[in-house]
C-alpha cells in the first residue's frame, strides 16, 4: 500500500508544480521565441562564464534527466545555440551518464 501512496504523492506534486507554473505565466520564459529573442545576451552570459555556464548546463541536464522530466529535448537544443553542437554533445553525454 506504501508504495502506490508514494506514486500517488509523486503524481499530486507534478501536477501541482505544473499548475503553479501555468498560472504564473513561467512557460513563456522556456519557449523558442525567447530564446530566439535573446540568444545574443545569453551568449554573451556563457562567454563571460564560461566554465560557470558549463557546469550549470551539466547539472541541470543531470537533474532533469534523473527526474524523466520532458524537456531535455529543449535543453539540448538550447545548449547547442549557446556552446555549439559538438561542445553541447559532449556536455549532454556527461550529463546523461552521470
Amino acid at each position: 500500500m506504501k508504495k502506490y501512496q508514494y506514486k500517488i504523492i509523486v503524481i499530486c506534486i507534478i501536477i501541482i508544480l505544473v499548475l503553479i507554473i501555468k498560472h504564473l505565466g513561467f512557460e513563456d520564459y522556456f519557449s523558442f521565441n525567447n530564446i530566439k529573442r535573446n540568444i545574443n545576451t545569453f551568449q554573451s552570459i556563457v562567454k563571460e562564464n564560461h566554465m560557470f555556464s558549463v557546469l550549470t548546463y551539466i547539472v541541470l541536464y543531470i537533474i532533469i534527466t534523473s527526474f524523466s522530466i520532458p524537456v531535455a529535448t529543449y535543453l539540448t537544443i538550447g545548449g547547442g545555440f549557446l556552446f555549439g553542437t559538438i561542445q553541447t554533445a559532449l556536455y549532454v553525454n556527461i550529463g546523461a551518464t552521470i
